[in-house]
């Protein structure tokens, strides 16, 4: 994950982005990244861990199945 961070500007320029393009994509990221911590911190005392961890697994079983159905049908023309 950290590597990430600190290459994002470098992926997000090298995906065609201008460069304050990139950076404002950096610092959104960053953003969702605390919100998203924050966020954790919250349910992790609120709710219970078996259901958080069934929870997030159907998250992103779901996600998977519907990123590999966009994959699928996606024009070759735009990859």
């Amino acid at each position: 994950m950290n590597g990430f961070v600190y290459y994002t500007p470098i992926i997000f320029k090298q995906t065609g982005l201008g460069t304050s393009a990139s950076i404002a994509a950096t610092i959104g990221n960053g953003v969702v990244s605390v919100v998203a911590a924050i966020v954790g911190i919250w349910a992790v005392s609120r709710f219970p861990r078996r259901a958080m961890l069934v929870n997030g697994l159907c998250l992103v079983i779901t996600s998977q199945v519907l990123l590999g159905a966009v994959m699928t049908f996606i024009s070759p023309s735009l990859m």
